[in-house]
Parts: C-alpha cells; structure tokens; sequence
C-alpha cells in the first residue's frame, strides 16, 4: 500500500469519526414531526375562526366596491373605494 492509499484511509477513518452515525434518532423525529403538527392544530383551531372572517371581509370589500364601480381603472382601485 502506497502512501497516497494510506492517506485516503486514513482521512476516512477521521472523517467517519467526525461525523459519527448519520441515520439519526427515529423516534425523536417521530416525536417532533407529531408535535408539530399538534402545534399547528392548536394554532389552526383557535385563528382558524378569525382568519376566515378576516378574509370574508376582505372578500366582500372588493366585491361591494367592483359591483359599486364597474369598469374601474384596470390595475388600480377605483376612485371612490377605500
């Protein structure tokens, strides 16, 4: 074995030892994946109700102000909307 080899394995073995193993803790995954999403339905729950009316209002602003104005200025809000 030359020295070049010896060098490749030897970076290996440090590299492999630096890394140590890659495939990671699986239940702990589980365990953050679920809470996550626990975390998102809790959150989606309660601002799911006002997030909803907030865009409804939203909505129906828009809708009331191109029925108000047809044929407003293309790009822009008509003149009279708030």
């Amino acid at each position: 074995m030359n020295n070049a080899e010896q060098m490749v394995r030897y970076v290996e073995a440090r590299v492999r030892q630096a890394i140590g193993d890659e495939r990671g803790d699986v239940p702990g995954w589980v365990m953050i994946t679920i809470m996550t999403c626990a975390i998102a339905a809790i959150i989606w729950g309660l601002a799911g109700p006002w997030l909803r009316g907030l865009f409804d209002t939203a909505a129906k602003k828009v809708t009331d102000c191109q029925s108000a104005n047809p044929g407003g200025a293309v790009g822009g809000a008509p003149a009279n909307c708030p």
